[in-house]
């Protein structure tokens, strides 16, 4: 998901984190064509969300976020640990507007 936010471009994709688990990844950028810079991998670490589990959102995907009321909400599915394809996925929302809020100003 890539979205514009004031004049800044703001993309949400999909990582394998430190090569343990998949989790949402941040890239910003001031044009859609160049200067795309990798946000810190563990800005939104979901091992650090509110009822995180192993059973229930060791892998994270498809991560969208969207603001609602004046704070940034991040949309993702997740699954939990085990072979990544064979699982049962559900749907997440987590507030992440102290974490995002910051990269996000123009």
């Amino acid at each position: 998901t890539t979205i514009r936010v004031g004049n800044r471009y703001v993309m949400l994709f999909e990582g394998y984190n430190d090569g343990t688990r998949w989790g949402a990844e941040v890239a910003v950028s001031d044009r859609l064509d160049s200067g795309w810079k990798k946000l810190p991998t563990k800005l939104l670490d979901q091992t650090k969300w509110p009822g995180y589990s192993d059973g229930a959102m060791f892998h994270v995907a498809t991560p969208a976020i969207y603001n609602w009321g004046g704070r940034w909400y991040l949309y993702v599915q997740a699954a939990p640990a085990g072979y990544y394809i064979n699982q049962p996925w559900s749907l997440w929302v987590v507030d992440c507007n102290d974490a995002l809020a910051p990269y996000l100003q123009p």
